[in-house]
């Protein structure tokens, strides 16, 4: 009791957290959560405060060490972004690698590649995500090494989604949607639901013209984004796009955990990103038990296996086909009527987008609503048991109390 006395009244180590906090994206999320894991660490007591990146200078060149007076330590989420103020402090610093730091790396130039690479080799440590990651950094960063470089897995800790008022509208009437409780299941509409920030890296008009296509043919079928607009040209390519597909409805940024309880109602989860580090959407998808359809790329099959835990996809008519598994019968059957199919042929959906989907159509068609159900809760009951035992949040803090105590507060 004395010792814990002690240790209180001594003045916290105060630690400086640089993310990008933008409403409704994963790096806040992953920054808050990761904020709060530090300040559980008690051995010394630690004092995190984010700093929204977006707050800083526009031109890094720019920043000062004073920007680091009053901390003792620091901490960066994505070696690009934080990296940029990083290499002005004076202080011992991590960095957390983000998706783009290794997957969008032939964006930048020599001059901010070298900027990166200082960063990183100034750090006393990295933290990567996951191997699709980790490899990559090793690679391009040969100076890295174990004792530099760890493995920790997002995690994920949801409690059960509720509406942020009493009298929220739901997913289904944001929409337009017609919402008959009593309406069987195999009659309803289903939304596709797409939680991503407007940018290129998120590809977010990947599936729209092969969902546009699929609502022609079934009105039932709908896809919706939810993200914040983080570029405005990439803003302005998505509504254009949307506007001109059917089907395709596009949704304003909601705060996070209004954005859970939305996507608690979503039939699929869609991830069409081209690169990805690890999409906080799917780890949460997984929790809320709300199948995963996501693009085939490392960052996504590194923590999903298709047929197992969700489908992953190449190209969009991919999707579909997956999708058709785990939905009733009746949606399958308009992809059987040769009339529609023919009015629908076209640039958009070639001969070969059309074979891949008619012959999951034609499975689907043979199943019964008993046998989509149990696939559908074997898919999502697996999703479930995988994020509870591989990304738990008490694994994730313990984890980032060892960085502090190995890497920072040692030194």
């Amino acid at each position: 009791m004395a010792e814990a006395t002690a240790n209180d009244a001594k003045p916290p180590i105060r630690l400086l957290f640089l993310a990008t906090l933008s409403l409704g994206t994963g790096n806040r999320t992953t920054a808050e959560r990761i904020q709060s894991h530090l300040n559980r660490y008690t051995h010394p007591r630690v004092e995190c405060t984010a700093m929204d990146l977006g707050m800083l200078a526009k031109d890094p060149a720019n920043c000062s060490p004073a920007l680091f007076d009053g901390y003792d330590l620091a901490l960066g989420l994505h070696a690009f972004r934080s990296g940029q103020y990083l290499i002005h402090c004076p202080l011992p610093y991590a960095i957390i690698l983000g998706g783009t730091d290794v997957n969008e790396a032939q964006e930048l130039t020599n001059e901010q590649l070298d900027l990166m690479t200082l960063a990183v080799r100034r750090a006393r440590g990295i933290v990567a995500f996951n191997e699709s990651l980790s490899a990559p950094a090793l690679k391009r960063w040969p100076f890295l090494d174990g004792s530099r470089l760890r493995i920790i897995p997002q995690a994920v800790q949801i409690d059960t989604p509720q509406p942020p008022t009493p009298r929220a509208p739901t997913l289904h009437e944001r929409l337009g949607l017609p919402v008959h409780p009593s309406r069987p299941a195999d009659l309803a509409p289903i939304v596709l639901l797409l939680v991503a920030g407007l940018r290129p890296v998120k590809d977010p008009t990947f599936l729209f013209d092969i969902v546009s296509c699929w609502h022609r043919l079934d009105s039932r079928v709908h896809l919706a984004v939810i993200g914040p607009e983080l570029t405005p040209k990439c803003t302005s390519q998505v509504r254009e796009a949307a506007d001109r597909s059917p089907g395709v409805h596009i949704l304003s940024a909601v705060p996070y955990a209004e954005a859970l309880w939305l996507m608690s109602q979503a039939d699929f989860l869609l991830n069409s990103s081209l690169s990805e580090g690890l999409a906080s959407a799917v780890l949460e998808a997984m929790s809320l038990s709300v199948p995963l359809l996501a693009r085939n790329i490392p960052g996504n099959a590194a923590v999903i296996q298709h047929g197992t835990t969700g489908c992953l996809f190449n190209q969009p008519a991919e999707m579909v086909a997956s999708a058709l598994a785990y939905l009733p019968s009746s949606f399958a059957a308009p992809w059987l009527d040769d009339a529609a199919i023919a009015k629908l042929q076209n640039a958009v959906l070639s001969d070969s987008d059309i074979s891949t989907i008619r012959s999951a159509a034609q499975t689907a068609a043979q199943c019964t609503l008993a046998e989509v159900t149990d696939r559908r809760s074997t898919l999502v009951a697996a999703a479930h048991r995988y994020v509870e035992h591989n990304h738990a949040c008490d694994v994730e803090a313990a984890a980032y109390h060892g960085i502090l105590r190995d890497w920072l507060i040692s030194s």
